[in-house]
């Protein structure tokens, strides 16, 4: 569990957060400072610093209980050309991978980028635009940039979606505009402009 502590100053309206990680019998205290705590795995945990609520430079890092950072998100909060960005790094699997995640916008060029980590933080699987956790099947949303044409003419990028297995490989081809999974990741619902599939997490049964 997490303790989260508040130094605030009533005068200056300003407050100041320091969050403590302890075990449920009240041992093992992990200083986690000024960061909010995200989630815990078996051996680490996860935080992010900066304002959530704005996304404005949001930074995420996973550390061992150790001490040690084993994997962070970008930080670009004093690059003038970047106006906002966000990492996560999300909670890991049974497979033993972590989804991480990051986009960053300058009103020009906007990025994202996203992969899967192990619990020593190496990156494992990449080359992804947007990645989801990976459900207990061993199954997760991922999709990558693709390029479209509108009726007059006019390209512009996108994301499109397909499933993966643990070795990154694709499941179900990067070909939907959406996919959405049911509570226990069973069943994926697939869109592909009008057209609607449903299927299982091997990628099989499809129904139109």
């Amino acid at each position: 569990s997490a303790v989260r502590y508040y130094d605030v100053d009533a005068e200056n309206h300003s407050q100041k957060a320091h969050t403590y990680l302890i075990k449920s019998d009240g041992s093992a205290v992990y200083d986690i400072g000024g960061y909010s705590l995200m989630n815990v795995s078996d051996e680490g945990y996860t935080v992010y610093n900066g304002d959530i609520m704005t996304g404005n430079h949001i930074v995420s890092m996973y550390f061992g209980f150790d001490g040690k950072l084993r994997a962070s998100t970008p930080n670009t909060a004093d690059d003038s050309d970047s106006f906002s960005s966000y990492g996560n790094i999300g909670e890991f699997a049974k497979n033993g991978l972590a989804n991480v995640t990051y986009s960053e916008y300058n009103g020009d060029d906007n990025f994202d980028t996203a992969y899967y980590i192990d619990k020593d933080g190496n990156t494992v699987i990449e080359g992804f635009r947007d990645a989801m956790p990976f459900s207990d099947y061993g199954i997760a949303v991922a999709g990558i940039a693709s390029e479209s044409t509108d009726e007059d003419g006019t390209k512009y990028k996108n994301t499109v979606y397909g499933l993966i297995n643990s070795k990154g490989e694709w499941v179900v081809a990067p070909e939907y505009d959406y996919i959405e999974t049911s509570e226990n990741h069973s069943l994926v619902l697939l869109r592909k402009g009008s057209d609607v599939y449903l299927a299982d997490t091997a990628g099989e049964s499809r129904i139109a």
